[in-house]
């Protein structure tokens, strides 16, 4: 899978990056929205990496964006605070499929860029 990958902490990004070369996906990473913007002008991507606080605001308009300009691209947002809780994240991001909190596990993103993997391509397969 094409993966673009927001992240604005290094350490993150870069561990996120190595794991998903490592199982075979084309990584792209910035570290702000507005590189994020610029690089789905540039390419379609299967699946988006989103962290939901930057350093200079949020990933929220990165989503919404991606939801029109590759509608078939899943996302995936990331946070480490304790918002969404209750799983109600949808009224605010609508077109993010899934929400996970940091500290992410390598293996259950493993399972998830899977599961999204197979997903995307049932949906290329129907098109």
């Amino acid at each position: 899978m094409d993966v673009l990958v927001l992240e604005d902490a290094q350490e993150f990004r870069q561990v996120w990056c190595d794991f998903l070369e490592d199982e075979g996906h084309a990584v792209t990473a910035v570290d702000n929205a507005e590189s994020a913007m610029a690089a789905m002008h540039e390419q379609p991507y299967d699946l988006l990496m989103l962290d939901l606080h930057l350093e200079r605001g949020t990933s929220i308009g990165v989503s919404h964006y991606a939801r029109t300009a590759l509608p078939d691209c899943r996302i995936i947002m990331i946070t480490g605070e304790r918002v969404f809780a209750h799983g109600n994240h949808m009224a605010e991001m609508p077109g993010v499929d899934w929400l996970l909190r940091k500290p992410v596990s390598l293996p259950d993103l493993a399972a998830l860029i899977d599961y999204a993997a197979m997903s995307h391509s049932r949906k290329a397969e129907r098109a």
